[in-house]
């Protein structure tokens, strides 16, 4: 039963946020529009930003979940375009919310965790220690992330397979190079 009061408060949450932005969102609406008490939302979430940092892992983590390889990145990358662009409002008003940076940090920890499986498989033989293994991550986060929010300014014009082809010409055959540098 907990699982489906998230997910009934995730809608609520997205439905709201899909005509204004978060900063003008209460707990209220979205325990009347999902039709549960206050006491049931601070049972399940601490605040807003709780359940929005919920509702955003969770339905991101379903559309790219999968075993993410170097040889998948593009497919997840171009998953979380899909998602965008199909949750559109939701995500343009959560990023034009006061408080963006913390929609930049979802989406900078999700980066991080794909990145993470991407860089562990790429390294599977090589002697990088953890901290190069990190800033590698890191740098390619930001990459990550930086499209991702420029594309978001742009207002999602550009196709997910435009999205995936502009990061790959970047990536391709680069990130296997550095790696074999930190090779001690």
């Amino acid at each position: 039963m907990s699982k489906v009061t998230k997910k009934a408060l995730a809608i609520s949450l997205k439905k709201i946020l899909s005509q204004k932005t978060l900063d003008k969102v209460t707990i209220k609406e979205i325990v009347d529009d999902c039709g549960i008490t206050r006491q049931a939302f601070y049972y399940h979430f601490q605040d807003l930003y709780d359940l929005l940092e919920w509702t955003f892992m969770s339905e991101i983590t379903e559309n790219v979940e999968g075993n993410v390889t170097f040889g998948t990145w593009k497919q997840c990358f171009f998953k979380l375009c899909e998602y965008f662009i199909t949750n559109k409002n939701f995500i343009n008003n959560v990023y034009n919310s006061i408080d963006y940076r913390g929609f930049e940090g979802h989406i900078y920890k999700l980066a991080y965790e794909l990145l993470f499986k991407v860089v562990e498989e790429q390294t599977k033989g090589l002697d990088v220690s953890t901290e190069d293994k990190k800033n590698i991550i890191n740098l390619y986060k930001y990459i990550f992330v930086g499209f991702i929010i420029e594309w978001i300014n742009n207002g999602m014009k550009e196709s997910s397979d435009d999205m995936v082809n502009k990061l790959n010409m970047l990536i391709s055959g680069v990130m296997k190079n550095i790696l074999e540098k930190y090779d001690d």
